[in-house]
């Protein structure tokens, strides 16, 4: 079945959108460049985001405007016009010139150098965490309590709008393909590898009572994986269906689509 994306451009990069429950990476099973290769999609030249099921829901209110400031300076290409493009360029094994990473269940924009010296610059920062990215989500029950209950932390700072968290993390001993936050002496017995600095930054922006949830703005810096969604369960407020670090789960929980959206990252 193929699957609706879109696809644009601009001088120097393409950015292609990424449906949640596809990896980003070539070595996963279930990968987006797998299925590039294999003309699994179809793309469309309209920027109607009403037609690509998930494109942002359920945070179009909020981040409409964010999208549509995104998309002005650039063109929507086809699928095939992507392929001819990066394959003059790039190998397979160059994964087509592809410079970011996103977890499988977040849904967002790839972004694909169109030449060397894009690559060159973008592909090391993000190894290096030189890049900070923007992200909104929407979080069980209402964060705005939090302030009112924060302990002293020297790894949790707040002001009264702002949480910011380094707190540490590192990969879980015992389950595969999770992150664990290190908080005290019982946590660090269940880590394994290296200790991962971090930091993270949370603004609640809206409370719905109705549902019992809090839409969040967060940036994060020195970002490693599942850093969002691990330090938001550490805090007591898992994401919206998110299933990994929230095992109760939820009315919101899906299988492979958690409420987080990425809206931006840039060099910094």
């Amino acid at each position: 079945m193929s699957i609706l994306v879109m696809i644009v451009t601009q001088q120097n990069l393409s950015f292609f959108w990424k449906p949640a429950g596809i990896a980003s990476t070539i070595w996963a099973t279930k990968n987006i460049l797998s299925m590039i290769e294999n003309y699994q999609w179809s793309s469309t030249r309209e920027t109607n985001f009403s037609s690509i099921p998930n494109f942002w829901w359920p945070f179009h209110w909020f981040i409409q405007d964010i999208y549509e400031s995104f998309l002005s300076d650039k063109e929507c290409i086809t699928l095939q016009e992507f392929i001819v493009q990066q394959k003059n360029m790039w190998w397979y094994e160059n994964e087509y010139g592809l410079v970011n990473r996103l977890d499988i269940v977040t849904a967002w924009w790839l972004f694909f150098a169109k030449n060397l010296e894009t690559y060159q610059t973008w592909r090391p920062k993000g190894k290096q965490n030189f890049i900070k990215k923007r992200y909104v989500a929407y979080v069980e029950w209402n964060m705005y309590d939090m302030f009112r209950f924060l302990k002293q932390d020297p790894h949790l700072l707040y002001d009264q709008t702002t949480i910011t968290l380094t707190r540490p993390i590192m990969h879980h001993k015992y389950v595969h393909n999770k992150m664990l936050v290190i908080t005290d002496s019982i946590t660090q017995k269940k880590w394994r590898w290296s200790l991962l600095e971090t930091k993270t930054i949370i603004k609640p922006l809206d409370y719905d009572s109705a549902d019992n949830l809090t839409l969040i703005d967060i940036n994060i810096i020195a970002w490693k994986r599942h850093q969002i969604r691990a330090h938001c369960a550490s805090l007591g407020y898992p994401i919206c269906g998110d299933l990994l670090y929230w095992s109760k789960g939820s009315v919101y929980t899906t299988d492979s689509d958690i409420w987080l959206r990425s809206i931006w990252f840039d060099l910094l």
